[in-house]
């Protein structure tokens, strides 16, 4: 079964909005997991914005990146600017798109000026989730994994993110 990762700094709103989209376009072979360096529950106003187009964002918190160390994935889709910075261990990876979303959540003011943020967050997610992660070759990584009619899940020559000799050896894993 192919797998795709989103992760964001703390699960609030980015990842877990990802992962509603991946879930919702998806075939159904694809499994969307969602991750957070720091992870907690949905904030409500997120939550809101999905269901103001009729989706529901699953209350629980997200996994902690640490927690899914060794586990392979597809494609893995980081969110958050700050990411790129603070995981350099997450440069190891290959199949991995940098989508460096600023956080909705981090927008000063009153409610409605994050909800606004948070809008415009949600259709740039939706957006790249449809044409990025799922199409084109980022996509490729995904339809890579599916069974063939030979059964043998993937292309001939093609491998699952299997670690390289050089770097780190995490490519493919998270770390």
């Amino acid at each position: 079964m192919p797998r795709i990762l989103f992760v964001d700094d703390d699960h609030a709103c980015r990842a877990p909005m990802a992962r509603v989209f991946a879930r919702l376009v998806a075939p159904p072979d694809v499994e969307a997991v969602s991750a957070g360096r720091r992870p907690g529950p949905p904030h409500p106003l997120a939550r809101r914005v999905l269901a103001e187009l009729g989706l529901e964002m699953p209350e629980e918190p997200g996994r902690a990146l640490a927690e899914m160390a060794g586990e392979s994935f597809d494609l893995t889709v980081i969110l958050s600017t700050h990411l790129r910075q603070r995981e350099p261990v997450l440069h190891g990876l290959h199949g991995v798109l940098w989508w460096d979303l600023a956080d909705p959540l981090a927008t000063e003011g009153p409610d409605e000026a994050r909800l606004s943020a948070l809008r415009r967050c949600r259709e740039e997610i939706r957006d790249r989730v449809r044409s990025q992660a799922l199409a084109g070759p980022a996509g490729g990584h995904l339809r890579a994994g599916r069974k063939r009619k030979n059964g043998s899940g993937a292309r001939a020559g093609h491998k699952r993110h299997q670690p390289r000799p050089e770097g780190n050896g995490s490519a493919g894993r998270v770390p």
